[in-house]
């Protein structure tokens, strides 16, 4: 109880609810707010072992689970990685509440004391500090993935990568590196993709190049120069 005393109180005082954009998969349902009268889908156990192997996620990583439903994505990841941090968000109080209980269930009260584990509740488009993530798990609608995809290109860190259920964006050139098509789960087939972030002008800053010298001996300092990436073209797996 301590535990989820605790992280309710920082999810109230932390990220306060803003209106969606976008369409959520992962929303809620309550007939007398439409604000959460989405669909409610949970991603299978099984799905989401194979979207951490295609994110090839380590101990390392900061993950970001947009949309996250009852927070197993981030709690399954910081069990399988000790070391990675997670943070979930999501627009329904009843699916943060859930996540409460997801972190009981998963006996992870330790990395919410040490700020390792983290549920927020508020708008999965408007993420203030998104760049912090080096990995992105989501199961969205295509009207919200079409809205990440500007956000994606030129907030998130070179390397990035973002794995994405069922559903991808549609605007723009930037193709998934990897679409995994007709993975057998416990009850259907799912499509699961893979973006890497490229390094691009919109979100490398620009590397200064050599002055005058004026080192007198201790060495001179050479201009290096800055590489930009294409977007890589998808290809299927």
């Amino acid at each position: 109880m301590k535990a989820r005393r605790f992280v309710f109180a920082a999810v109230l005082m932390g990220f306060t609810a803003l209106p969606l954009t976008g369409l959520n998969v992962q929303g809620g349902e309550n007939p007398e707010n439409p604000k959460y009268n989405l669909i409610y889908v949970p991603t299978e156990d099984q799905v989401i072992e194979k979207m951490f192997e295609m994110a090839k996620l380590s101990d390392k990583d900061t993950i970001f689970d947009l949309g996250c439903g009852d927070g197993r994505v981030v709690c399954m990841a910081l069990k399988k990685f000790p070391g990675a941090k997670g943070i979930g968000i999501d627009l329904n109080p009843k699916r943060i509440s859930e996540c409460m209980e997801s972190i009981e269930k998963y006996k992870l009260a330790d990395d919410v004391q040490n700020f390792r584990l983290e549920f927020r509740l508020g708008d999965a488009i408007k993420v203030p500090d998104i760049e912090r993530a080096n990995v992105i798990f989501l199961y969205m609608l295509p009207e919200f993935m079409d809205l990440l995809e500007p956000i994606a290109a030129t907030k998130l860190k070179p390397g990035t990568r973002i794995v994405s259920h069922d559903y991808r964006w549609h605007v723009g050139n930037w193709e998934p590196d990897i679409t995994l098509e007709n993975f057998q789960g416990p009850n259907r087939t799912h499509t699961l993709y893979r973006w890497t972030v490229p390094v691009t002008a919109e979100n490398t800053p620009p590397v200064p190049t050599a002055g005058p010298d004026t080192t007198k001996g201790k060495g001179k300092l050479d201009a290096t120069k800055g590489k930009t990436l294409e977007i890589p073209k998808g290809k299927t797996k």
